[in-house]
């Protein structure tokens, strides 16, 4: 996970023009969503303040890349934590 991560940030920092996306999948954020936080944050001292909820029958979908997508939802708790 560590060098996923290290290779997106890499990406994200290389200004060459030519540079491509990197893969991109479908993440079903109803699944994922709750397995990423809890996996992350689950020794987190406030772990009990975070709640995902997902409407019932909902299926959000979106193409991402799974590692900066996890960074990103990070940056995100991580902020609202403070």
């Amino acid at each position: 996970r560590l060098r996923s991560i290290i290779d997106m940030l890499l990406f994200l920092a290389r200004a060459d023009a030519e540079t491509r996306m990197p893969d991109l999948s479908p993440v079903n954020l109803a699944e994922w969503l709750p397995t990423h936080v809890g996996a992350t944050w689950a020794t987190h001292p406030r772990y009990r303040d975070l709640s995902v909820e997902v409407p019932v029958g909902a299926t959000p979908t979106v193409r991402a890349q799974a590692a900066l997508l996890g960074q990103a939802v990070d940056n995100l708790v991580e902020n609202a934590m403070k």
